[in-house]
């Protein structure tokens, strides 16, 4: 179950890059982009791409958690159904957190997919400020918290099991 969940998300993720690749084929020649939209959207799919990765890797850390430390409720609590509606839910905060590269990006002099106006330079140093705390610390806190979790309870059983095998 644990590895059709996993390949469920790798699935996911695969499909991704396929579409970010034909896009990017289809609205880029040379150093010249065909299409403003295109190159709004190639740069959105980066950053969703990214963050879907971000959080799929957060996801597969937290239910490594659950079946270690709470086994009788990953089983309750993995199934498909489940893990399609956190993909989904991956997938909208990931276009949520994406979605102001939508306005910043735009063609430049009608050759350059770049941030379009001088004065959105600062918009976008807030946004890749806020997407440091929201993507990498907080993700990197919440990892290390479960991770510390997880190798103290998989501690705990190893010293409980020789223990069991010194009393036979």
């Amino acid at each position: 179950m644990i590895c059709e969940i996993k390949s469920y998300f790798l699935l996911r993720s695969y499909s991704t890059i396929k579409c970010y690749v034909a896009l990017v084929g289809s609205g880029f020649i040379g150093r010249h982009w065909m299409f403003n939209v295109a190159c709004k959207f190639v740069y959105f799919m980066y950053y969703v791409s990214f963050y879907c990765s971000i959080l799929t890797m957060l996801t597969m850390g937290f239910e490594r958690f659950l079946v270690i430390c709470y086994p009788l409720r990953a089983v309750r609590l993995t199934s498909i159904g489940n893990m399609t509606r956190c993909a989904a839910l991956i997938w909208l905060i990931s276009m949520a957190l994406a979605s102001p590269t939508l306005y910043l990006y735009g063609i430049v002099n009608g050759a350059h997919c770049q941030i379009h106006k001088w004065e959105l330079n600062k918009m976008f140093n807030i946004f890749m400020g806020c997407n440091v705390v929201a993507i990498f610390f907080i993700p990197a806190i919440i990892l290390l918290f479960l991770y510390a979790k997880t190798i103290h309870t998989l501690h705990k059983s190893i010293g409980a099991a020789l223990r069991m095998r010194a009393i036979r």
